[in-house]
């Protein structure tokens, strides 16, 4: 992995080097396990007493609901030019607010939203020892966007001077992450019973459920919505797009995935994260409480039709490897098995997958070429402007 990719998408390699790949529907709803706080947070962790909130009947996960809360007030900030736009509301893991970036521009009706990346984690050993969560205590704010701007910059995603960028006339919408959750839960959780005081804020949904509150009127006339993100943020694009379709009905809403496949490479993981995070399951598939790959069969066959879904990944990427806590053989595997259950038998749907151990594509979408010749940024170029021939590469 190169410096501008590693940077850009903030990984975190503590620990076997565990980044983000998990099952995340979004809700705003947190009764399933128990009463919210005053402030508005879900309740407490049952997974730090050793409860098992499988037991509740509903797999730990909150009710599945993606329809937009009411509408706030649109975003006003000068065109072309970068504005972090707070929202005192939204939470990152410590509790602190954070917000997003914006970059509007008038030169069309094109949004490119993508989400950031930085691990995950689900327990006290994961977030306070082994430290696997990008921001998680330490929060994100516009001193941290103001450093990190150069670094995605680099990477040319937001390039408006690029002729060959197919984002260029596009607003752009940058959602940082720093609840430790793969920008999918609804939950704040007590780890430690010694430190009752300390609570982990994982709840990346219930934020972008707030940022769409102001995004809606400011991209009403929006009639098309490119949603992305690496790592933990492909992840999180992943599972937000139900609620951004819904957010945006007269647009159409693609989506890209860069290097965080929902494979079942680790059934048990799943359930951490589910219990962990407040995981809603979709009500038409009882699978998805405890398969990965379930969820992402579901989304295609649910909201595929008319919208372009595409995937790039490694098969043996080591740092999802890690944080799936599996081998190589079996990451091959449940990767292999995703491809053809999810995104072989769909006509809008498409992978761009290279063997080796390499983690995420956007960083370097430029130079990355498969063996065939094909390069990323073709494949990626091919997916926004609706392309015929968009196609499968690899594995």
């Amino acid at each position: 992995m190169t410096m501008t990719r590693s940077l850009l998408l903030l990984l975190v390699s503590t620990a076997g080097a565990m980044a983000a790949c998990g099952p995340v529907p979004m809700t705003m709803d947190s009764s399933a396990d128990g009463a919210s706080s005053p402030d508005g947070a879900v309740a407490m962790d049952d997974a730090a007493s050793g409860t098992d909130a499988a037991a509740s009947g509903d797999g730990g996960a909150s009710r599945w609901d993606v329809n937009p809360l009411p509408v706030g007030e649109a975003i006003t900030a000068p065109m072309e030019t970068w504005t972090w736009v707070p929202f005192p509301e939204a939470r990152c893991g410590n509790g602190s607010p954070t917000g997003i970036a914006v970059n509007l521009t008038n030169r069309s009706n094109k949004v490119f939203v993508y989400m950031m990346g930085g691990g995950a984690c689900w327990d006290e050993a994961t977030c306070y020892q082994l430290r696997t969560a990008a921001n998680l205590d330490s929060g994100y704010g516009q001193a941290n966007f103001a450093r990190d701007r150069g670094q995605f910059d680099r990477a040319g995603l937001f390039n408006r001077a690029d002729m060959t960028n197919p984002f260029r006339d596009a607003s752009y919408v940058f959602i940082p992450y720093c609840t430790g959750d793969v920008h999918a839960g609804d939950r704040v959780a007590t780890y430690d019973p010694a430190n009752p005081e300390r609570q982990t804020y994982h709840v990346g949904a219930r934020n972008v459920a707030i940022y769409l509150q102001r995004l809606m009127p400011t991209f009403a006339m929006a009639d098309r919505v490119w949603l992305t993100g690496s790592s933990a943020g492909g992840v999180g694009a992943t599972f937000s797009w139900p609620r951004f379709i819904a957010a945006f009905p007269m647009a159409r809403v693609d989506l890209l995935n860069d290097g965080g496949q929902l494979c079942d490479a680790n059934n048990g993981r799943a359930r951490d994260w589910r219990r962990a995070w407040a995981l809603p399951v979709p009500p038409d598939c009882a699978e998805c409480a405890t398969s990965l790959q379930a969820n992402v069969v579901w989304m295609h066959r649910t909201l595929g039709a008319g919208r372009r879904s595409g995937l790039m990944a490694t098969l043996a990427d080591s740092t999802l490897r890690g944080f799936y806590t599996t081998n190589q053989v079996q990451f091959e595997a449940a990767t292999r098995s995703l491809l053809t259950a999810a995104y072989d038998p769909n006509m809008n749907t498409r992978y761009f997958v290279m063997p080796g151990t390499m983690h995420t594509y956007w960083g370097e979408w430029s130079t990355i070429m498969a063996a065939d010749g094909t390069r990323v940024r073709d494949w990626i170029t091919a997916w926004a402007t609706d392309d015929p021939t968009w196609r499968n590469v690899g594995p």
